[in-house]
């Protein structure tokens, strides 16, 4: 007869086997990046984004939000090193958000750029935009000779396409900067 001790006993170390087993056959995940925490800036001029949703621009940007069938967006900088827009629109009307992001921790998307005249490109960075510890928006962008970037935002229980960028990489931080004040 098998005493309790034993199977304890031969349980632990099986536990102890597996556990030792992973800790040596697994990489370590890489940490992720932090989340770009949303901010405020009073210097800047706020306008709607999306339905219920508000971004602010510093004053060197032009354009904003309009559009008849629907929702379309166009705003850039006076210098045009920075360009964001989106238009979600169908054979007769335009909707808020464009598609749902199927999977929240894939590691890549494809946009379609708006100057460059190819048919997509594979953006392989991320960020998440966040506040407090909630994500709100992931940001996919990809560093080229103009950068090419695309936020997909939560709303009705997805992330959805929500916003295009083409940009000079030295506006980086810039851009990353209006994304944070998406409220």
């Amino acid at each position: 007869m098998i005493s309790n001790f034993h199977i304890l006993k031969n349980w632990g170390c099986t536990l102890l086997g597996l556990v030792l087993l992973y800790s040596c056959n697994h990489d370590d995940p890489k940490m992720p990046d932090p989340c770009l925490p949303y901010v405020s800036n009073p210097g800047w001029t706020e306008q709607v984004f999306h339905e219920g949703t508000f971004i602010q621009f510093p004053d060197n940007y032009i354009g904003g939000r309009g559009g008849i069938e629907g929702p379309i967006f166009s705003k850039y900088r006076m210098d045009t090193l920075v360009f964001m827009w989106y238009a979600f629109c169908g054979a007769l009307f335009c909707d808020d958000y464009g598609e749902s992001l199927e999977n929240p921790d894939t590691t890549f998307v494809r946009a379609r750029t708006y100057s460059f005249g190819l048919d997509s490109i594979t953006l392989t960075k991320r960020k998440e935009i966040c506040d407090d510890l909630l994500t709100l928006g992931i940001y996919f962008y990809k560093d080229s000779i103009r950068d090419i970037g695309k936020l997909y935002w939560y709303t009705d229980h997805a992330f959805k396409e929500a916003l295009t960028i083409e940009y000079d990489p030295s506006r980086q931080d810039e851009v990353e900067h209006v994304l944070q004040t998406i409220h």
